[in-house]
C-alpha cells in the first residue's frame, strides 16, 4: 500500500502541474467532500480490521484544485486484465483518482456540484465500487 500511496502522490502532483492554468475570476469558497475508497481482496478478518481502523491519511494525496479554476481533474490508472473504470464530473474544481491492480475489477465515480475530491483504490480481483457526490 505505501508504494501506491506514492505513486499516487506522484501522479497527483504531475496532473495538478497541468491543470494550473484552468483559472478564471475567484469564485465564492464552497464545501468540498473527501471521499477514499480502499478495496484489498483478502480474509475476511483483514477486510473487517480495514473497515474498523481505515487509513485516512491517503486523503492527503488527493490535490484540490485552485479556487479560481473552472476545470475538473479526472485520472485512471489501471494495471491488470478486465478492468473498468468511469469517471463523470458535472461542475468545477472536482477531482476523481482511481487505481486497479487486478483482474475484474470495476470502479465508477459521479460527482455534481463543485470542489469534491474522491480516489477509488481496488487491489485484487473482482472488487466494485461506486462513489457519488453531490
Amino acid at each position: 500500500m505505501l508504494k501506491a500511496n506514492k505513486n499516487l502522490s506522484a501522479i497527483s502532483a504531475a496532473i495538478c502541474v497541468g491543470f494550473a492554468a484552468l483559472t478564471s475570476p475567484a469564485a465564492a469558497q464552497e464545501p468540498w467532500s473527501p471521499v477514499y475508497i480502499n478495496q484489498v481482496s483478502t480474509s475476511f478478518i483483514q477486510a473487517a480490521n480495514s473497515m474498523v481502523y481505515p487509513d485516512t491519511s491517503v486523503l492527503d494525496s488527493i490535490p484540490t484544485l485552485p479556487s479560481n479554476s473552472t476545470g475538473n481533474l479526472s485520472f485512471v490508472l489501471q494495471q491488470g486484465d478486465f478492468n473498468t473504470a468511469s469517471i463523470t464530473q458535472t461542475g468545477q474544481r472536482n477531482v476523481g483518482l482511481i487505481y486497479q491492480i487486478g483482474y475484474s475489477n470495476t470502479a465508477a465515480i459521479t460527482q455534481t456540484g463543485n470542489g469534491h475530491r474522491g480516489l477509488i483504490m481496488q487491489q485484487g480481483s473482482n472488487n466494485v465500487a461506486i462513489l457519488t457526490q453531490r
